[in-house]
């Protein structure tokens, strides 16, 4: 990963915490939790609804199809485990894409306390949440090839296999970082970048394209190499000394992620195996390494989750009501970065009425609890208000940029904080799991009040990030803000467009790998389609 802090963040405690990008080819595709979900039907839904013809869930649902292969389970593993799906959602049993997508060949033994749990919690499970139903209990497959249950990731699935092509005429350049944009200034289009070789300042090598400049670096390193190029907010080129080529005031705003508190839980009456008893006991580890080299079976298949709670707010926050009342009666601008202007606030409004309505629903998350060996924690807020930055460090342009998350700035993220923890400690009290004796932080840290848990999170347990960076080059019209329209061209930038998490406008309540698949694949076949951006797009990779 690249060796990037965040800047301090004042609501948390002036704490700071890593900001996790793949610095590796296939990004951060190559480094993630391998959770292969998407949103709900009204996640993608929303994108429209902020004027993005073309994206909701049903216009994106072929190519969530096309970038992904599933292979069910075994009827032993889906016996054991009660594995559902449906694969109709994929497309059909082995067709699809390049990725490959599988539900582990193991699973914790205290899963099934943990499901039993939601039962009597009253929570319905899905049988499958890739068809637009990514709410309530479900099973989510993971980026695991079936056959060798090794990650599937951008590299195995679109490098690998066709780097020796004969008709693959460029090559990929690794070892190199682009410092910018190569623009004509009087027409306003990109023709090329200029690149160093990685950890240096230079010399710096010009490439030339011939028909279009494509980004796909990332939420954090795409605003970056746009503000780099002379594109993105005045204010923030001239305290660089950037040229301002274009005075974009969307590009690096409009930052989201999906914060999540992490306190420690434990089942003092634990089942064996588990992940803390594998660390401890050498002898059972290499085993279960053993099990897996030869078999490719046991516990060390699995990656770090795919089961989870993405709940609607109604379903945990008890003052469900009273939150939709105070965030349509915030002054927006009270909790919106400095610098924002009429635009990129408009914008936000927007977000915030779309979010509003979405509380307002029951088919759609607003929290996921992640689960498998171990008690609840307080869960990842998928719904956040508050709003980030990326900029240029403008003291050394060329350094990593400035990530500044600004967690917890609207008070209606802390009120969801804290009902999460309250509700995660409800699940924990179930009888499906008194028997495994779990210890909840609750009374660890000595917090009964809302004011204490808020004060907890505060100072230690909220993190603010689950390496879910978005939107910081938002598909949004102009008017709100927006950095690239509906065919993902850069506003005024003719031959430039981005392809990445960046152009999200608003995250959806899920992981977002699939997702960034989903858009790469719909924004390519429309390129061969249409001819929208050239006709050599193909040959271009």
């Amino acid at each position: 990963m690249y060796n990037i802090t965040s800047l301090p963040n004042p609501q948390l405690n002036n704490r700071t915490y890593p900001v996790k990008v793949g610095a590796v080819l296939g990004g951060s595709s190559a480094i993630d939790g391998l959770f292969g979900d998407r949103g709900s039907k009204a996640d993608y839904d929303a994108w429209e609804t902020l004027g993005n013809p073309g994206w909701s869930f049903s216009s994106l649902l072929p190519y969530f199809k096309k970038s992904v292969t599933f292979t069910p389970p075994s009827p032993d593993e889906a016996k054991a485990y009660n594995y559902t799906w449906d694969i109709s959602a994929y497309g059909g049993n082995g067709t699809g894409g390049p990725v490959q997508v599988s539900l582990p060949s193991y699973n914790w033994p205290q899963s099934k306390h943990i499901w039993e749990a939601w039962k009597q919690m009253g929570i319905p499970r899905q049988n499958e949440g890739a068809n637009g139903n990514a709410f309530n209990t479900f099973v989510s497959p993971t980026f695991l090839d079936p056959v060798t249950r090794t990650r599937s990731y951008a590299r195995t699935a679109h490098w690998d296999p066709y780097k020796n092509r004969t008709n693959y005429k460029y090559n990929l350049l690794s070892g190199y970082q682009v410092t910018e944009i190569r623009l004509i200034t009087g027409r306003l289009r990109a023709v090329g970048v200029n690149v160093v070789k990685r950890g240096t300042a230079g010399p710096k090598i010009a490439i030339q394209s011939k028909r279009q400049v494509i980004l796909a670096a990332g939420a954090v390193w795409t605003p970056w190499l746009l503000q780099r190029s002379g594109l993105g907010p005045k204010s923030v080129l001239e305290a660089a000394n950037i040229p301002v080529i274009k005075d974009i005031p969307g590009v690096g705003a409009n930052l989201q992620d999906h914060p999540y508190s992490a306190p420690p839980s434990k089942f003092t009456n634990d089942l064996i195996p588990s992940p803390e008893y594998l660390l401890a006991n050498a002898t059972a580890y290499e085993e279960a390494k053993r099990e897996y080299e030869q078999s490719r079976t046991g516990p060390l298949t699995l990656a770090r989750g795919h089961q989870a709670a993405f709940l609607p707010l109604k379903t945990w926050q008890p003052q469900w009501k009273d939150l939709i009342r105070a965030l349509l009666s915030q002054t927006a601008s009270n909790y919106l970065p400095a610098g924002y202007d009429k635009n990129l606030t408009d914008g936000f409004i927007a977000q915030r009425n779309v979010v509003a309505n979405l509380f307002n629903q029951t088919d759609n998350a607003a929290v996921e609890f992640n689960f498998g060996p171990v008690p609840l924690n307080g869960g990842a807020l998928l719904r956040t208000l508050s709003r980030g930055t990326v900029t240029l460090n403008a003291t050394d342009p060329l350094a990593a940029p400035l990530v500044d998350f600004r967690t917890f700035t609207n008070p209606i993220d802390v009120a969801n904080a804290v009902a999460a923890i309250r509700y995660s400690h409800r699940v924990n009290s179930q009888p499906a799991l008194k028997g495994l004796g779990p210890v909840g932080y609750i009374p660890e840290l000595n917090a009964t009040s809302d004011s204490e848990i808020e004060k907890a999170l505060r100072e230690s347990l909220m993190l603010p990030s689950f390496s879910h960076m978005s939107g910081t080059a938002a598909m949004l019209p102009e008017q709100y803000g927006g950095v690239v329209g509906p065919d993902l061209g850069v506003y005024g930038i003719r031959k430039l467009s981005v392809v990445d998490a960046s152009i999200i406008p608003l995250i959806p309540a899920t992981h977002l790998t699939a997702t960034v698949y989903a858009v790469a694949e719909k924004v390519s076949l429309r390129t061969r389609v249409d001819f929208f951006f050239s006709r050599g797009f193909r040959e271009w990779f």
